[in-house]
């Protein structure tokens, strides 16, 4: 069975879901290490909030999505080696991991400082994810039957030793 429209629209999702973290967590990223200034009673004083490492990992995870659906879709065209099953089902679960670790921490994050972009790019990590999920769910099933149905000879089958008997 051959699950290639699927895999082709979850990719395009991916895509677009990566492209809105990314530019959520741009946005994000771009509110914290902003200038905070504030009056300590003389003078207004002015620090440099440093960019928490939840939204720095999340931009990771977006750029890194772009690579594999690029490398996944162009590049196995050309490669054949990239295109194998077991390294696509590899990168697309690889990649699953990382958004959930992410979509997590983010989500814990939120929890403390919470505006609309920040929760906006918690949203759309889950659907990276969940589309992630899926697709590496549909590589995986030709695998698993694949690997249920072939013997290699290791296992003698019943009428193999019917007939030996």
């Amino acid at each position: 069975m051959s699950f290639e429209l699927p895999i082709t629209i979850l990719r395009g999702l991916q895509t677009i879901f990566s492209i809105i973290v990314l530019g959520t967590a741009a946005r994000s990223a771009n509110v914290f290490s902003g200038l905070d200034e504030y009056y300590d009673g003389i003078d207004f004083v002015s620090i440099k909030i440093p960019v928490p490492a939840q939204i720095d990992y999340i931009l990771f995870c977006a750029v890194w999505s772009i690579l594999v659906v690029i490398c996944l879709r162009l590049v196995a065209r050309f490669v054949a080696i990239i295109s194998h099953p077991v390294v696509v089902t590899v990168l697309d679960g690889l990649t699953m991991i990382f958004w959930f670790a992410g979509a997590i921490a983010l989500a814990v994050f939120t929890s403390v400082f919470s505006f609309g972009t920040l929760q906006a790019c918690v949203a759309f990590s889950f659907f990276a994810w969940a589309a992630f999920l899926a697709t590496f769910l549909l590589d995986l099933l030709p695998i698993i039957k694949g690997a249920a149905g072939r013997n290699n000879g290791m296992i003698p089958q019943t009428a193999e030793l019917q007939q030996t008997a």
